[in-house]
């Protein structure tokens, strides 16, 4: 496990929030082969939206290189994606529409996986419970952001 320290910054809230994640390394060689066909890799230029806010969707992102930009619906930028972090995972798995837009800020490559898909072959693994827990801490945030706005 992997801690991953995302800056959130809606209106200098200035907290720093550890979320540890698991990576696709984390995984053993069997499980990674079996979600490996599911991944759908994709590629992203500086400015184009990977996550639009208020879209519906069933699909979990990994970052496998580059950085993007989470943009509140405020259209501040309250935190950053870096390689080998997960993102995307909030509207899946809390069943809501996206909180926030993730913009490439260079260029960024990325794996797409369907959130049943994800669940199928990572059941029982920590992988999926981190990515679980961090969707959960991560609508916290977004909630207490609307509330403060």
């Amino acid at each position: 496990m992997h801690p991953v320290l995302v800056t959130v910054n809606p209106a200098g809230f200035g907290q720093l929030l550890e979320i540890a994640t698991a990576t696709l390394q984390d995984l053993n060689p069997e499980t990674y082969a079996r979600l490996k066909p599911h991944l759908k890799e994709q590629k992203w230029s500086p400015g184009q939206n990977i996550i639009q806010h208020g879209e519906h969707s069933e699909n979990v992102y990994f970052m496998i290189s580059g950085t993007a930009d989470v943009v509140s619906e405020f259209g501040e930028v309250c935190a950053q994606i870096k390689a080998n972090e997960w993102f995307g995972e909030v509207a899946p798995f809390e069943g809501v529409a996206r909180t926030a837009s993730i913009r490439a800020k260079d260029p960024c490559v990325t794996y797409m996986i369907a959130k049943e898909q994800l669940k199928s072959v990572l059941v029982e693994t920590p992988l999926l419970e981190q990515i679980d827990r961090m969707s959960k801490e991560r609508m916290q945030l977004y909630l207490e952001r609307s509330i403060v706005a």
